[in-house]
């Protein structure tokens, strides 16, 4: 098993995912721009009725949709807390972008991202 959980091994000096093997097994190679995925989500998994064909957008998709993707503070690479998002979502308006964003030690396009309700979506908005 890897770090992330997933069943690994190796085969004549090459490490292999031990997903990706079952289904080769079954199906025959993988295609290019595709990769095994679980519709189980139970990462060693290797039943053929778990295992998928999809691109890594839908793997991103699909976990977004299950609640597997951490949002909000919990992301890795939150800079904000929720109050401030709240914060300059009221804040919409009253200056310009620059200006917000640097207030709060980000970027003008976070603060577009967040407005825009691209980037921190779980977070209500006001009706307008």
């Amino acid at each position: 098993m890897n770090a992330d959980g997933y069943g690994k091994f190796g085969v004549h000096g090459t490490s292999v995912m031990a997903h990706d093997f079952a289904f080769v097994l079954k199906h025959g190679a993988i295609p290019e721009g595709k990769r095994v995925l679980h519709t189980c989500d139970n990462r060693p998994c290797v039943n053929d009725a778990h295992l998928w064909l999809g691109t890594q957008a839908e793997n991103m998709q699909d976990a977004a949709r299950k609640g597997r993707m951490p949002r909000g503070v919990a992301h890795h690479w939150a800079r904000l807390t929720e109050e401030q998002v709240i914060e300059i979502i009221r804040l919409k308006g009253t200056d310009f972008p620059t200006i917000i964003g640097e207030r709060f030690n980000v970027t003008d396009t976070t603060i577009r991202g967040i407005w825009g309700n691209r980037i921190w979506r779980h977070i209500p908005r006001p009706i307008e």
